[in-house]
């Protein structure tokens, strides 16, 4: 010890310095954790503490969540294992595994978060071994076919190495080749990603039979990975997708597949196929083969404009037709004149991108051609000096420059020079902060000035966060359909993973309003890419093609493979008006894939077939999840009594899932029928839990028929009932009220006072005695015309005070209203008015029944 002070007694007295300062560092640093860490803690026990729903990003962001993973585990195992589903780490664990793979992170996915990250596991262990060894022990554990069916499930299609999987599942194979029945594609997709790999003829059989998977990555997994087994057989099943498949993906991998592996089988002649073959083949034609862009330029000297469409687009990418248009010259009239020809049927359906070589051009011979096809184009006079003042003057965004703003935009858009036309298109993207001044620049946008409005307009529209949606799509429908149609086209067939959903719809909306007839099949083909609502309402812009070619081409994909097609369909038949599909609809309940059950159910209620939608009934025993929550809300939107008996008995089972309760729950309440009512009733009574999502519900759509129902059941529930019910009305605010104000207005005996209860409960009635202050004669004969009918209690606290109204017609109204006082109907509530708490109602009561008596009222 004497050593160790006469060692601290020699040190310099800096290093002591130094030492002293970097243990109280330490020192600090340990006691900002600790109190870091209690603070977080505090803030877990407040989330937990606020009963209902909450929302996590309030009191956490997922940085915070994710740093304090360890602390949050050993929380949730202290209090309730569903803390981690509550703050959305099951989410969090499997996303970051699945970017980083940390074995912390596997193993707490394992332990609580299967459902969503049991996948993510799956990619880790294909890559660790001993992650690998780990998952096999819990595969070991849950040794189950329904362990390899939810490991599945909790995928969506991402990529993985299906050889190392096939000897990771070596074991397991055959429960495996089960799962390519499955009803979920994921699982299906799962089972043929390590198939392809198996060796047994069991396995080459199973994959024969998903090249008709109604899913395209299962079909596409297939086409492209399959390898052995019968080569020309193979090549019949591949020329059958590569010509008919309707969906994309799946064409192009048959394609290459054909290319790479049987490329010598390959004989397709066009003369022998429809032409929807021949669009296909088409679009997947080498551009560096030299025969392929000659056949191309044959179709495009024909006169079908559909594959005039395919061929042109494709000599674009091949770079013939520029070449072409560069080519031309005045020593050949010959080739000038059917180069010309072949150009001017290329723009015939808006295929023009090939004329940007104009900017690279001197020669008189193109330049020629260009004018013949291009002649709408001239120079314009008009006030850029006052556009660009006006665009830089803002002193703020005040109303008066708002229609400054607007009528400057307006008046470049009528008369502007490019220069102007530059200033305005330059207004597009600051003026997204500003909705008022962005939409008048949208809607400013003229036609013909494709030139100066392209690109931003294009940019916005591929930006899914640009606001006001509807002018921008708008404004892009006035530049050139040539422009519209091919960027909407390579929108909506480059694939999910290139562009975001919200722009993939409003291409194909776009493709759409652009009528065009050679255009039809790529819509119809890319349907899925519509939301159901907005799939309903786009079946209106199909009503104006040509009734035979639409329902030729609605039979035919019908007809397909894939599922997710023929859902879309079904979904925009109703709009079609076409009742002769309704076999079709009806026959589709009964699909194998689960998406085109639900698009059936609903189209029937579309078509407001419900004695047909009542046949969906046996659906709500669906062994998918999502297709009972489907058709549960269409049976409750859209059917008849067996349906709300059927939805009755759902909504009473134990064993039902919430999610498909609540979904029958949502369609009663849309439904708006005294029938429903009668249907949701009960559910206060027997489902605690539910009573929110049926107040809600009830409270949607408070049409007459269904608040008289209400009111019924209000007058003979229990206690408890009746609060429930009053929370209804409550919740409807002004509609449920003047729903209420009509039935007091039929003079219905039997519910006055029960619909005077339900006035008084709402708050209602206070609310119009505060009216009979209004200065406004007119709002206070209204007040006083409507406590008349109430005749209660509390009505009648205001009706006295109203008395010495100055108006006479409200005086007039008070009176008949007391009259009703000196009834024997009326002998309690003037005991109550005569005994009331408040002085001035009592002297108020006095008075006026004085002058009642006298007639001095």
């Amino acid at each position: 010890m004497d050593a160790v002070l006469k060692f601290i007694y020699e040190l310099p007295v800096l290093a002591l310095g130094v030492s002293g300062g970097v243990v109280g560092l330490l020192i600090a640093a340990g006691i900002v954790t600790v109190v870091r860490r209690v603070v977080f803690i505090r803030r877990v026990h407040a989330f937990l503490a606020i009963p209902g729903d909450q929302r996590v990003e309030d009191f956490f962001t997922p940085k915070q969540l994710l740093r304090r993973s360890r602390t949050l585990e050993k929380i949730a195992k202290k209090t309730d294992i569903r803390l981690i589903v509550d703050l959305g780490l099951d989410r969090l664990w499997s996303e970051r595994l699945a970017k980083k793979e940390r074995p912390a992170d596997f193993r707490r996915v394992l332990a609580y978060a299967t459902e969503k990250g049991l996948f993510a596991c799956f990619l880790s262990a294909l890559k660790n071994k001993r992650l690998s060894r780990a998952l096999h022990e819990y595969l070991d554990e849950h040794d189950d076919f329904l362990v390899l069916r939810k490991l599945a499930l909790s995928g969506r299609g991402e990529e993985f190495d299906g050889a190392v999987a096939r000897d990771f599942f070596s074991g397991r194979i055959d429960e495996i080749r089960e799962m390519t029945g499955d009803p979920e594609w994921p699982a299906r997709y799962f089972a043929v990603k390590i198939l392809v790999h198996d060796d047994d003829d069991r396995s080459e059989r199973a994959l024969w039979d998903t090249l008709a998977d109604p899913h395209a990555l299962v079909r596409r997994t297939v086409v492209s990975e399959m390898r052995g087994g019968d080569r020309l057989k193979l090549y019949d099943r591949l020329i059958d997708l590569f010509l008919h498949d309707p969906v994309f993906e799946v064409r192009k991998a048959a394609r290459d597949r054909i290319s790479a592996d049987l490329k010598d089988l390959y004989t397709l002649n066009a003369k022998d196929l429809q032409p929807e073959e021949v669009i296909h083949v088409v679009e997947l034609l080498d551009p560096k083969n030299g025969d392929d862009e000659n056949a191309a330029l044959e179709l495009l000297a024909g006169d079908d404009l559909e594959l005039r469409l395919a061929a042109a687009r494709f000599l674009v990418k091949s770079g013939r037709l520029e070449s072409l248009f560069l080519s031309v010259d005045f020593a050949d009239l010959d080739a000038l004149n059917r180069v010309r020809s072949l150009l001017t049927n290329a723009v015939e359906v808006n295929v023009v991108d090939f004329l940007s070589a104009l900017q690279r051009q001197t020669q008189t011979a193109p330049l020629l051609v260009a004018a013949g096809i291009l002649a709408h184009h001239g120079p314009a006079e008009l006030i850029t000096d006052l556009a660009e003042r006006v665009f830089r003057l803002q002193d703020g965004v005040t109303q008066s420059y708002i229609e400054l703003y607007t009528a400057t935009a307006q008046c470049v858009s009528s008369r502007g020079p490019d220069a102007a036309h530059r200033l305005l298109a330059n207004e597009i993207k600051p003026r997204r902060e500003h909705p008022d001044l962005l939409r008048a620049v949208l809607d400013a946008i003229p036609s013909g000035r494709d030139h100066v409005y392209r690109a931003p307009l294009i940019d916005a529209l591929h930006d899914p966060d640009f606001p006001e949606r509807a002018h921008l799509t708008a404004a892009v429908m006035r530049l050139s359909p040539a422009i519209v149609l091919n960027d909407s086209l390579r929108i909506v067939t480059s694939g999910r993973e290139n562009y975001p959903h919200r722009v993939r719809i409003d291409a194909l909306s776009l493709l759409g309003e652009l009528r065009l007839p050679y255009a039809l099949q790529d819509i119809l083909e890319h349907l899925p890419t519509l939301p159901t609502e907005a799939a309903r309402e786009f079946a209106k812009i199909l009503q104006e093609y040509s009734p035979k070619e639409l329902e030729r081409k609605i039979r035919a994909l019908l007809d397909s493979v894939d599922g997710n097609i023929r859902a879309a369909v079904i979904s925009i038949l109703p709009g079609t008006g076409k009742k002769t599909f309704l076999p079709d609809v009806r026959k589709a309940l009964s699909d194998a894939a689960p998406e085109v059950r639900v698009a059936a159910a609903w189209a029937l209620v579309d078509f407001e077939e419900s004695r047909a939608l009542n046949q969906a009934v046996d659906l709500l025993r669906d062994p998918v999840e999502h297709v009972r929550i489907e058709v549960a809300r269409a049976l409750a939107v859209g059917g008849g009594k067996p349906a709300y008996d059927a939805l009755a008995r759902t909504l009473a089972d134990e064993n039902e899932v919430d999610t498909v309760k609540l979904s029958a729950i949502a369609g009663l309440g849309e439904s708006g029928t005294p029938e429903a009512v009668d249907v949701l009733i009960p559910v206060f009574e027997h489902s605690p839990d539910l009573v929110a999502k049926v107040q809600a519900a009830l409270a949607a759509r408070p049409t007459s028929a269904a608040i008289a129902r209400l009111v019924g059941a209000f007058k003979d529930g229990e206690p408890d009932l009746r609060d429930s019910i009053a929370r209804v009305f409550t919740l409807m605010g002004e509609k449920g009220e003047d729903a209420i104000r009509e039935l007091l207005d039929q003079d219905i005996a039997s519910l006055r006072p029960y619909l005077a209860e339900i006035l008084d409960t709402t708050g209602y009635i206070e609310s119009r005695i505060r009216l009979l202050n209004n200065r406004n004669p007119r709002v206070r004969r209204e007040a006083a015309e409507l406590l008349s009918h109430v005749a209660n209690n509390a009505a009648y606290r205001g009706i006295v005070l109203a008395a010495r109204d100055p108006d006479a017609e409200v005086r007039v109204k008070v009176t008949r209203a007391l009259e009703k006082l000196a009834t024997e109907e009326g002998k309690d509530l003037l005991t109550a008015l005569e005994n009331d708490p408040d002085r001035k109602v009592r002297k108020y009561t006095h008075w006026a029944l004085e002058r009642l008596r006298a007639k001095e009222l």
